[in-house]
């Protein structure tokens, strides 16, 4: 079993690589060592937008995001992200919807092309607000404000509760009673696509998207309310008080597979694209520009980035933070 020296770096306060899935498909492969001296950079997404990056380490670097934040493949050898983009050998777009999807969501996925009457009379919620995050994009709370004056929309995470401080503790058993879910991502980026629709299809309730204007690339449109189809939210109200008030629409959609492509064949590319990685001799791994101009690049962002001083800062509001932090860090001379 070849052994890789890895290093992770820039994830966020708390994580865990033993917990993670990609520590698991790099184990079932290699024998993997932790080490100050690595061949391998396992680089997240907090140490570019805040200017913590790894340019001092001279090694093969391996971006991975979970936020709407793209690559800098001057500075990354591949990257794993959400753009829908191709780069060689050097991108594989791997969205959270994937890897978030495990056995338990799959399988409650697949038995909702069961759902009938008598599963439509359970639920006693009309729809569901679930955020604790009260620092994502202004829309989502104007959507639950807009969706609240039609009929009640059980808030029940930290952010904008209205159920007396009750708290759901597992998710989609609490959305499961609902016929609707509010499914708004942080901000809208394209190719941007998290855990929050895969949720609402496991849970049997009807998304109601907004987020990845590309959204239909991973799901199939006609299993759930994409908001990015009409030309107002009042549009999409009026859409959901028509599938509220028809029950046969209403299961004709719940009843849609809501897949466009494998969620377990997209899983084997994506190890296939890490195994490509670190199959290779480290040597022959390199991608990123090795020339005097690519070295210069490298020299001067170090440079900005020693000149300052920028203190580990966490934030739930990534995409707004964390890039005015960036931003003042890369034109600083």
């Amino acid at each position: 079993m070849k052994k890789i020296r890895i290093k992770m770096v820039d994830w966020y306060p708390g994580y865990d690589p033993e917990k993670d899935d990609l520590t698991r498909i790099l184990k079932e492969r290699y024998e993997v060592e932790y080490t100050d001296n690595p061949d391998y950079l396992i680089c997240g997404v907090y140490g570019e937008v805040l200017g913590k990056h790894a340019l001092k380490y001279d090694a093969i670097r391996i971006f991975f995001t979970g936020e709407a934040v793209s690559s800098n493949f001057n500075y990354y050898d591949y990257a794993v992200g959400f753009d829908d983009i191709t780069w060689g050998d050097r991108y594989f777009r791997m969205p959270l919807c994937c890897l978030t999807c495990d056995s338990r969501r799959k399988e409650l996925i697949k038995e909702k092309e069961n759902f009938n009457e008598e599963e439509l009379k359970q639920k006693d919620l009309f729809a569901n607000f679930i955020y604790s995050n009260k620092f994502g994009s202004k829309y989502r709370e104007e959507f639950f404000r807009l969706l609240s004056s039609y009929k009640n929309v059980a808030s029940a995470g930290g952010f904008l509760n209205n159920m007396d401080g009750y708290r759901c503790e597992d998710k989609i058993d609490f959305m499961r009673r609902c016929k609707f879910s509010i499914a708004f991502e942080n901000g809208m980026y394209k190719g941007y696509t998290t855990e929050k629709i895969v949720d609402a299809f496991a849970a049997h309730t009807i998304p109601i998207y907004w987020g990845n204007p590309d959204i239909g690339k991973d799901f199939d449109e006609r299993s759930f309310i994409n908001c990015h189809n009409y030309n107002s939210f009042d549009e999409v109200i009026e859409i959901v008080k028509e599938l509220d008030s028809n029950d046969d629409l209403y299961i004709e959609m719940m009843q849609r597979n809501p897949f466009v492509y494998s969620f377990d064949e997209r899983q084997k590319e994506y190890e296939n694209f890490l195994y490509n990685i670190f199959d290779q001799d480290v040597n022959d791994a390199y991608r990123r520009n090795q020339s005097l101009f690519g070295s210069r690049l490298e020299n001067v962002e170090r440079k900005k980035i020693q000149c300052y001083p920028v203190s580990h800062i966490y934030s739930n509001r990534i995409t707004d933070r964390l890039h005015f932090l960036y931003e003042r860090v890369r034109t600083k001379q």
